[in-house]
């Protein structure tokens, strides 16, 4: 596997990226292609080309330019790409997560932390890689299209998978292993303990609950609606 990494940082916070990058993949067998932009606009530019860039580690502070904007820049054309801020500042976590981080590092980045970022990622990641899921299910593994995905319900030790077309999918996993699979893409939300929904293929959100394409309402947790309807917007928006 080739993963293709861009690190937009000072030179010696870089070099100290890139050596751990070198290290783990070496250990996991990856074939990394890693390059350093010091440039915010060459990120953005690179960034852009969807499909050339797998992961982005990246400070909140580009030498003027706010990084959190430029990853704002970055998702309303590339919602696929895996985005690490890797950074002194503790201060700005909360920005990071409305622009769907994977990991919020606080610098000197150790080597476990690189891992940890690396293995939860490339988990996603070859997950939906393709844009597919692939999941075991009653009749053996099968592969799901992510863009029908609509969403998932918990029964006992199951999730029942429906997707646009209707049909349903009984998987033996938890909801949050699943939820793990799919979190990579900013489309997926969890609610609660026994929901996973594409928000793609929601059509109205209130405060009680999610209306699905098929008029499946899906409850919303107490709390959670000012969150989610910011999250439902910010998707969209983006577009």
């Amino acid at each position: 596997m080739t993963i293709r990494i861009l690190i937009c940082d000072n030179a010696q916070d870089a070099e100290r990226l890139r050596e751990h990058l070198l290290t783990y993949c070496e250990k996991q067998g990856v074939q990394p292609e890693i390059s350093r932009l010091s440039d915010p606009d060459e990120l953005c530019l690179a960034a852009k080309q969807v499909g050339q860039c797998d992961i982005i580690f990246m400070d909140t502070d580009l030498g003027g330019a706010d990084g959190i904007e430029v990853a704002r820049e970055i998702r309303r054309v590339n919602k696929l790409v895996s985005i690490v801020f890797a950074t002194r500042s503790k201060e700005r976590a909360l920005d990071a997560f409305s622009v769907y981080a994977a990991q919020y590092l606080i610098k000197p980045i150790e080597y476990d932390d690189i891992a940890r970022t690396m293995e939860q990622i490339l988990i996603q990641r070859i997950a939906g890689w393709d844009g597919m899921l692939t999941v075991a299910a009653a009749s053996g593994a099968i592969r799901l299209e992510l863009s029908e995905f609509a969403y998932s319900e918990t029964q006992q030790h199951y999730q029942l998978i429906t997707l646009t077309d209707g049909s349903t999918h009984r998987v033996r996993i938890s909801c949050s292993k699943l939820y793990d699979m799919l979190a990579a893409h900013p489309e997926f939300v969890k609610l609660g303990a026994s929901f996973v929904v594409n928000i793609r293929h929601v059509v109205q959100v209130t405060s009680k609950y999610l209306r699905m394409i098929n008029e499946k309402e899906i409850p919303v947790p107490r709390g959670a609606y000012s969150e989610l309807k910011k999250k439902y917007l910010d998707y969209f928006a983006a577009e």
